[in-house]
């Protein structure tokens, strides 16, 4: 039996440890000697906004030009909100948020709706997929992050999700050349 769960980064590692999943798909923030992770593929970080926006006249968008406009932020438990934030610290900003979503979908389609700007990985561009919303990166350095599978070094896996992380592996290594 196959079931997906669809949690926040941190829950993920969690939940591995504690067994109640055999593996995850996700970012890790610092090492454990419980957990392997075997990362897939870098994800950048970029904005989302409305096609005709005035970020869409910019040859190159960083994140003083977007702190001028609402953002609507991820929630502050977050992976990609853990980014943004320690990216505006780094250019000595605060990232304040006109709006804050607990999903993507949520963020984008707030974005479609006018309501600001939202950061989002490159990942998720599939929400964006409209002609009415687009999709540009952000210059700045620390906007990046490695996707990767996150098991336990504790417990084997089964046949089957072995085969998936490696068929996984190899789409991903297919996708990213």
């Amino acid at each position: 039996m196959v079931r997906l769960r669809d949690v926040l980064a941190q829950r993920v590692v969690k939940l591995v440890k504690e067994e109640e999943i055999d593996f995850g798909i996700g970012t890790m923030k610092m090492s454990d000697p419980d957990i392997q992770f075997t990362p897939l593929f870098t994800d950048h970080l970029g904005v989302i906004f409305p096609a005709g926006h005035p970020v869409e006249r910019r040859r190159i968008i960083t994140l003083k030009h977007l702190a001028a406009y609402p953002l609507i932020l991820m929630d502050p438990e977050t992976s990609v909100r853990d980014l943004v934030d320690r990216a505006f610290e780094e250019i000595g900003e605060v990232a304040v948020p006109a709006f804050e979503a607990l999903y993507m979908s949520t963020a984008v389609a707030m974005a479609q709706a006018g309501l600001g700007l939202t950061i989002q990985p490159s990942s998720g561009m599939e929400l964006a997929r409209s002609r009415s919303l687009k999709f540009r990166t952000i210059r700045h350095q620390g906007l990046t992050r490695q996707i990767g599978v996150i098991r336990s070094t504790r417990r084997s896996l089964s046949p089957s999700a072995d085969i998936f992380i490696k068929m996984l592996s190899t789409v991903c290594k297919t996708l990213n050349s």
